[in-house]
């Protein structure tokens, strides 16, 4: 049987224990141990020493020289030290682990606000950077200042005003909106706040369907007198072929056929319904 090679250790000067060569890289890293290992030798120069750094731990250099120093600990999230020497003892302050308390950014329970991916994240609620809309304290009308983003598209829509619609006065009127009219006095307001449910059903039906059946649906406008208790209601569509189109199909009958008919025990007398050319000014 060969006899064990006798592996060589040095005293490390910090701690007055002996290491192989291996074990001082281990600890130190491979550069720096190297270093270590060489000074530990017999007759070699004292290898430097003092005060551990604070951002890493280790002794073998300053913290302005630690290249450690601008990352972020994965305890506690502040930038300046590294999570093995974190005064917080390994636990998060401000939201910890799976099985604790969320993540301030995000709401989740499976990691800190550290680590968490959407931390520089702007919310699309309040404008502020540090947490999404999810977990916004604004709730979901934000309070403060207007956000950013709002603010940058108020500013756009003013540039992009359009000038303002002048009529023509000669010729033929142009059909190029149109607009289906219901007209009619309802009982009371019972029977209009009955009414406006009815509308809302329609208008779900138009928006939801825009892609095939409903090509061409631009708005729905309500206008109620509650002196008269007259209810008047336009149903706007971007061109008379588009309108034309949804009026010759049989999904016309499932959506305002039905609003017709359901309409009718809420109105006094009977409801005018007729289509108008329809301009913006």
């Amino acid at each position: 049987m060969a006899p064990r090679t006798k592996v060589e250790k040095r005293e490390n000067s910090e701690d007055g224990k002996k290491y192989s060569e291996e074990e001082f890289k281990e600890f130190y890293g491979a550069k720096a141990g190297a270093k270590w290992w060489k000074a530990a030798a017999p007759g070699a120069a004292a290898a430097p020493s003092g005060k551990a750094c604070t951002v890493c731990g280790n002794t073998n250099h300053t913290k302005a020289d630690c290249k450690f120093k601008d990352k972020e600990c994965s305890s506690c999230g502040k930038t300046g030290h590294l999570a093995k020497v974190c005064r917080s003892g390994g636990a998060a302050t401000s939201s910890t682990k799976a099985g604790g308390k969320a993540c301030t950014v995000c709401g989740k329970d499976n990691h800190v606000k550290a680590d968490c991916k959407l931390k520089d994240k702007e919310c699309s609620n309040c404008g502020k950077v540090g947490h999404i809309a999810k977990v916004c304290r604004q709730g979901e009308k934000a309070t403060g200042a207007a956000k950013p983003k709002a603010k940058a598209k108020a500013k756009a829509k003013v540039a992009k005003e359009r000038a303002p619609r002048v009529l023509a006065t000669e010729g033929e009127i142009s059909v190029k909106r149109v607009a289906r009219v219901y007209r009619g006095k309802v009982k009371d307001e019972a029977a209009a706040l009955a009414l406006d449910g009815l509308v809302n059903e329609l208008r779900a039906k138009l928006v939801e369907n825009r892609k095939e059946k409903t090509k061409g649906f631009l708005k729905v406008a309500r206008q109620v007198c509650k002196t008269e208790w007259s209810y008047e209601l336009t149903v706007v569509w971007r061109s008379f072929d588009d309108f034309t189109a949804y009026k010759t199909s049989d999904f016309r009958k499932e959506v305002n056929g039905e609003f017709e008919e359901k309409a009718k025990p809420f109105i006094d007398g009977a409801m005018y319904s007729g289509v108008r050319v329809y301009d913006e000014l």
